[in-house]
């Protein structure tokens, strides 16, 4: 409960010294939260986050991959 006030509040902040400086530091405070409670699960459970995080990396790389392709072909019809 603690961890979702934090983003939340984070999320909200309105501090503005660059563009998207509020999401970065959300997203750095998230980032801290998930890997402390990832380091306190139990080996299996971490194993299996292990592994989802792989295939989310490999469906993006997949997907901008797939982006790239678009791209090459719609640069060249115009």
């Amino acid at each position: 409960m603690i961890a979702a006030v934090v983003i939340q509040v984070v999320l909200r902040l309105e501090w503005n010294p660059f563009f998207l400086s509020s999401a970065l530091l959300a997203a750095a405070a998230a980032g801290l939260i998930i890997v402390s409670g990832v380091l306190r699960r139990d080996r299996y459970v971490r194993r299996r986050l292990y592994w989802g995080a792989v295939a989310v990396v490999g469906f993006f790389v997949l997907a901008i991959a797939g982006m790239g392709v678009a791209a090459l072909q719609a640069s060249e019809v115009a």
